[in-house]
């Protein structure tokens, strides 16, 4: 037996590739010219539920390799029903990355909304990034790998989205070298991808049962990272903060003053 979207018992169908089957036909034939309206009006639980599928298939699937027929039987309703809801198998791929995106944003919110030094809000970014990576690496596999398989305007909409994340890091690294807590001759923005591209291939080896746990690795991140942007508070630089986007000098991308590890 399988539930339609609405929730309703039906007793039959066909494989709907074409064939006509005795119920669910309607939402294959009409509800895809009217999917973007409908997308509204699906629970955000149900919605959600569609897309950790969708993610899981494309996931294990790769994308090309995913079916929209999958994904309908992993939520346990009619190929049909999920047509009433999208138009595409790259419908559901965008629920996916922009869901994901929309997570990062708030993170954002949530730093911004905090008045503290560049430090401070330096380590919230850091482990709600890490919380949200490792809550579902499957979710996060499919943002980063697949999100430029997305057509345009989509796909500009979340790499937008994702450039404002960014810059979201790049601002509190000069506000830090404004205050002098962080080196000002390191590039904000480079050291900001560097960061990320730290971060964001977390959830190619992280796992919970291993021996470290998501705030140990919050931890790491935030010595490794603070311990190449901090200065000496004894001896904070003079020059001004560097805004300009271009490459360092090998001796520019160290620490203003580097601490010996040990005598010769």
């Amino acid at each position: 037996m399988i539930i339609s979207m609405s929730g309703h018992k039906l007793k039959s169908h066909q494989d709907l590739d074409g064939k006509e089957a005795r119920t669910g036909r309607r939402g294959a034939a009409g509800g895809a010219q009217r999917s973007s309206a409908a997308a509204t009006d699906l629970p955000d639980a149900r919605r959600q539920e569609i897309i950790n599928a969708a993610a899981a298939v494309i996931d294990r699937k790769g994308y090309d390799g995913a079916t929209i027929q999958e994904v309908a039987d992993a939520v346990g309703i009619l190929k049909g029903s999920l047509y009433h809801y999208i138009k595409s198998k790259e419908d559901l791929l965008y629920w996916a990355t922009e869901d994901w995106q929309r997570r990062f944003s708030a993170i954002l919110v949530k730093v911004d909304a905090k008045k503290g030094d560049a430090r401070e809000r330096l380590a919230i970014l850091v482990r709600e990034h890490i919380a949200l990576l490792t809550t579902s690496q499957i979710r996060n596999s499919v943002f980063s790998m697949n999100f430029r398989r997305l057509s345009e305007p989509r796909r500009s909409v979340i790499a937008t989205g994702r450039r404002k994340y960014e810059q979201g890091l790049v601002d509190i690294i000069r506000q830090g070298q404004r205050e002098g807590s962080m080196a000002a001759d390191l590039d904000a923005s480079l050291c900001a991808k560097a960061i990320f591209g730290m971060l964001n291939w977390t959830f190619l080896w992280f796992t919970p049962k291993g021996r470290a746990s998501v705030s140990d690795v919050s931890d790491l991140y935030l010595r490794l990272i603070l311990n190449g942007l901090l200065v000496d508070v004894a001896s904070k630089p003079k020059s001004k903060p560097n805004t300009r986007s271009r490459t360092p000098s090998s001796s520019s991308s160290l620490p203003a003053r580097a601490k010996p590890t040990g005598r010769k």
